[in-house]
């Protein structure tokens, strides 16, 4: 997929530094409002934010990572989950964000899951990103869970 000067595409071994830069800049500096810069807190979503976990994501064949490149460098970071029907990360360089990047690999994500037939997405939001994914079409999943845990039909 590619619109305007970024490319969305599957990420490979040679992504892992940019790709992980981009996931713990993002976690960094965007979402305050998820782990209020408490020392504890952060630390433990940078934890697994690592080269080595980033190449076991890519060996997970129930794994889709994608990465949007933006200028010649990585500026977005997603990934879906095929048997869940899940996006279970999608993280923005903060010098990208509100370029239109997020939405292009959103979109890309959604075309991932919608290929394997009509029914149910489902994602779990940061408190950053919540208005993000409401905006795009992402309804909470029920009264009674979560207002973070959204999901969008898909061919219905």
């Amino acid at each position: 997929m590619q619109d305007l000067d970024v490319l969305v595409r599957d990420a490979g071994p040679g992504d892992a530094d940019g790709a992980v830069r981009v996931l713990r800049e993002s976690i960094s500096r965007l979402c305050e409002a998820d782990h209020e810069n408490e020392p504890g807190e952060a630390s433990r979503w940078l934890a697994n934010k690592t080269v080595d976990t980033f190449l076991k994501w890519l060996g997970d064949p129930n794994l889709v990572m994608r990465v949007a490149v933006r200028d010649g460098e990585i500026a977005a970071v997603g990934s879906c989950h095929i048997s869940s029907r899940s996006v279970v990360l999608l993280y923005v360089a903060p010098e990208h964000r509100f370029a239109g990047v997020s939405s292009l690999l959103l979109s890309d994500l959604e075309e991932v899951l919608r290929h394997l037939g009509s029914g149910q997405m489902s994602l779990e939001s940061t408190a950053t990103a919540l208005e993000f994914y409401r905006a795009r079409g992402w309804k909470p999943k029920s009264e009674d869970a979560p207002s973070t845990l959204l999901v969008k039909q898909v061919g219905v």
